[in-house]
């Protein structure tokens, strides 16, 4: 069916993985504004992050699979940054203030107005269990923490901090 169910000794955060969309990324703190964020992005159009600053921030983007860094800036508080031809990556962006992320990819252009047509936020039930579905491309659950034990359908995992894993799409 593609749906999964996933349970966590700890918080979690996941991202639904489609072309032509976009999450609104939960923080580590499983709300919508933070200092770290785990997520993935597309490269169906061209994968993109969006950061908006509700204080002063400085932002560092790193690949997971690597600990690259691979941008890094400063914005103030009421603006954003917004960086594309990211493509298919497991990322983590950790801000010194405030800020909400949305990540995926474009469609169209690689303006921010061109961020996906469709929206996602996985908000699920404490950070720590969620209803998922593989949608056309997958979904990524990340472990912002170590020991971090994940029973997805029966299936036990345990990951580190900064670890992932990828689930393929299904049906």
């Amino acid at each position: 069916s593609g749906v999964y169910h996933a349970i966590a000794n700890g918080r979690i955060t996941l991202e639904l993985v489609a072309e032509n969309s976009y999450t609104t990324v939960p923080s580590t703190r499983g709300q919508a504004t933070g200092k770290r964020f785990y997520f993935a992005t597309d490269g169906w159009g061209t994968g993109a992050v969006a950061a908006f600053a509700y204080e002063d921030a400085d932002i560092e983007l790193y690949d997971l699979n690597d600990d690259t860094l691979l941008h890094s800036t400063s914005i103030l508080a009421g603006e954003y940054w917004w960086q594309v031809g990211l493509e298919d990556r497991q990322l983590r962006l950790e801000s010194s203030g405030e800020v909400e992320v949305w990540a995926g990819n474009t469609e169209g252009s690689s303006n921010i107005e061109d961020l996906g047509d469709d929206i996602s936020y996985a908000g699920g039930r404490l950070g720590r269990e969620y209803f998922l579905h593989s949608l056309r491309e997958g979904f990524v659950i990340f472990a912002p923490f170590d020991n971090t034990e994940i029973n997805v359908d029966q299936k036990q995992y345990s990951l580190n901090k900064d670890e992932y894993l990828h689930f393929p799409e299904c049906c």
